[in-house]
């Protein structure tokens, strides 16, 4: 048996989606009747995992019960504790336990900065979706957690280091972001000054506005979904991926919906992908978002700067975070020195 913890089970969870990670058992972790691998079955067994259900495999670290270290291994990086809350494993397989997600992100949480703590909570939280998954629709896609289930989780494990940064972090982010960029924006617009942000009051992710049913024929539809929205302001702010919005019919799409936004009297602020190397357009944007939010932004302190670049920096710069989807610098220092399957090929 090995339990995937840390590092390895967000990449694997990340691989199999929130939808599947919903529908897996959870188990305890004092219940568990296993023996524990060696570390070479340990080994053996994670890439096994790997190749059935098509996750590339990478730095291993494993949980174990306190006292039951095994000896050291070059390839894997293995992790203690002496209880958990009831639930806090997920059952990927015969044998392959993981960290769930609200264990995860107690155990990441002092890995990085508060930026890092923030960005993996709004991704935990958020609708973001392993590619193979990415026709299932937004109203359906499920997150692998909650606000609420997070700060339960932290409340009932008692004292962890990273406990402080885990609750601030969970107390900012805002649920059901659908991708990267939305978290980016929204961690810069809800973020308080003090953090780098700009402090606006809250705000919605993916909210859908109705539309009247006298506009609905001619509209064709019955609500429209906004990506971050102020419903008591009537403002909303809309971003456009070069990835998704850069077809003829989804500009039409797109336009139609503004069009339809501004009939209801919303006043909308849109920002393209493309305009992400312009770091006078994200100002821009900000500045049209308070004037229309009638907010106004007083950040204090020398450290101001400082802390917008830190925040820009983590939020926006792709893969520039801890928890970046690809390994970067900062996330290599943290795992083994080699990928476990070099170890399995040198063996061989």
């Amino acid at each position: 048996m090995i339990i995937l913890t840390h590092i390895t089970s967000l990449h694997c969870l990340r691989h199999l989606g929130a939808e599947a990670v919903a529908q897996l058992p959870r188990h305890d972790f004092a219940t568990l009747g296993e023996p524990f691998d060696t570390p070479s079955e340990a080994i053996d067994r994670y890439i096994g995992f790997c190749n059935s259900f098509g996750v590339e495999p990478g730095a291993l670290h494993l949980l174990y019960p306190h006292g039951k270290h095994p000896a050291k291994c070059a390839y894997i990086r293995a992790h203690e504790t002496r209880k958990l809350p009831s639930a806090s494993l997920v059952k990927l397989a015969d044998g392959v336990y993981a960290s769930s997600p609200e264990l995860l992100f107690c155990q990441l949480a002092s890995w990085g900065s508060i930026y890092d703590a923030i960005y993996l909570a709004y991704e935990l939280c958020g609708t973001y979706l392993h590619p193979t998954n990415e026709s299932i629709p937004l109203s359906k896609r499920r997150a692998f957690t909650t606000k609420a289930k997070l700060d339960a989780f932290i409340t009932s494990r008692g004292r962890f280091h990273g406990k402080t940064t885990a609750l601030r972090a969970a107390a900012l982010v805002r649920e059901r972001s659908a991708s990267h960029m939305e978290s980016a924006f929204a961690m810069l617009f809800g973020l308080p000054c003090k953090l780098g942000g700009l402090g606006f009051p809250e705000f919605e992710m993916n909210w859908e506005v109705r539309i009247p049913k006298g506009m609905q024929a001619s509209v064709g539809r019955s609500k429209i979904t906004v990506d971050i929205c102020w419903p008591s302001k009537k403002v909303a702010f809309e971003y456009d991926s070069m990835q998704h919005h850069n077809t003829v019919e989804q500009v039409a799409i797109d336009t139609s919906k503004r069009n339809v936004l501004m009939i209801l009297n919303y006043n909308v602020v849109s920002f393209a992908g493309m305009q992400l190397r312009d770091k006078s357009a994200v100002l821009h944007s900000a500045e049209a978002l308070t004037k229309a939010l009638g907010h106004r932004s007083n950040p204090r302190g020398k450290d101001y700067l400082k802390k917008r670049h830190q925040l820009e920096w983590t939020a926006f710069k792709d893969g520039a975070s801890i928890f970046a989807s690809k390994p970067n610098a900062r996330s290599r220092r943290l795992n083994p020195e080699r990928l476990v399957i070099e170890s399995r090929i040198n063996a061989e």
